[in-house]
């Protein structure tokens, strides 16, 4: 099942400071490990922390507990995968933060697209 969490997928952040989007929840379906792909299309001012990306697992929708792939700082352009993730849950969805730079205001436009999959 592959899920599109962000397609085009634009966040602003202003000088020195983070902005954060909590994708909507997806249903697992019985699937247990994600396989996820990040692309970044642009990105500018980003700091150290750049563009980052947690998946988020939850049995009732209300309580979200941080599990599976996690992504590092992704700073440059280009499409990032990862190594497949077993993931444990009924619900998942993402956390994405983006932390611009002391040099202005920045932002990225990505894309985020995971298979899930059961061993």
């Amino acid at each position: 099942m592959l899920v599109v969490f962000a397609n085009n997928q634009v966040i602003v952040a202003a000088t020195s400071l983070s902005a954060t989007i909590y994708t909507d929840p997806v249903p697992l379906g019985g699937n247990d490990r994600a396989t996820p792909v990040t692309n970044i299309h642009a990105i500018f001012n980003a700091d150290a922390a750049g563009l980052a990306w947690t998946m988020e697992m939850s049995n009732d929708g209300q309580t979200w507990v941080p599990q599976g792939p996690v992504s590092g700082a992704l700073t440059t352009e280009g499409a990032t995968p990862q190594t497949p993730a077993l993931v444990t849950g009924v619900y998942a969805r993402l956390k994405i933060t983006f932390t611009a730079s002391s040099a202005g205001m920045g932002a990225a436009i990505f894309d985020i697209h995971v298979n899930f999959d059961h061993t």
